[in-house]
């Protein structure tokens, strides 16, 4: 006579597998449960990091109409300028001393001061950039390279070096602006004329 509670005796699935392979298995999924948890992590603060560029860039274009609208003279968007350089803003301090090298193309401070706040931008993204490798983090997307900011400069630079071909600091400049991009013979035209001129 056959038993009809045979099967509680047969043993299970979870009898004949291994202690060792149970283990596996739960370490198995323990592994893609931390890396599905960090992948859906990191997309969010992707999102996230996306939104806040975009609302920073809707606040940097208001800004920029802001002064493009302002009264104010070359002159007093210089000392605006300068006192946010004073601050660390540079970001804010570019857009308002561009404005004032388009207002007076022929005013040596707004270009010269222009130029000197996008070589401080770029040193600001290669230190960011720096900082992070060493942190093993990911950098949000900027506006420009290290190497766009650097032309910016040169280009402000060098209009300041044409309204005041004997003003040294704008040669001292240059020679680090030419030197971040990599023109080495540049570089030390402007030096040895900075050393010349100082």
């Amino acid at each position: 006579m056959q038993n009809k509670y045979a099967f509680l005796t047969k043993p299970s699935l979870t009898q004949k597998v291994s202690p060792y392979i149970k283990w596996i298995i739960i370490l198995i999924l323990i592994i893609l449960l931390v890396f599905g948890l960090r992948s859906y992590v990191n997309s969010v603060y992707e999102k996230e990091m996306k939104k806040n560029n975009e609302n920073m860039e809707s606040i940097k274009n208001s800004f920029k109409d802001s002064v493009k609208k302002s009264s104010k003279s070359s002159a007093d968007l210089v000392k605006l300028g300068v006192k946010l350089l004073e601050n660390n803003q540079t970001e804010w301090a570019a857009i308002i001393l561009e404005e004032a090298a388009t207002r007076d193309p022929k005013y040596r401070d707004a270009a010269f001061y222009a130029g000197y706040a996008y070589l401080r931008q770029a040193e600001e993204i290669r230190n960011s950039k720096s900082e992070i490798r060493n942190h093993s983090t990911s950098l949000g997307a900027g506006n420009l390279s290290t190497e766009q900011y650097n032309n910016l400069a040169i280009k402000y630079l060098e209009k300041a070096k044409e309204l005041d071909p004997i003003y040294p600091n704008t040669y001292e400049l240059l020679a680090i602006a030419y030197r971040n991009i990599g023109d080495n013979n540049k570089s030390e035209i402007a030096y040895e004329k900075f050393q010349v001129l100082k």
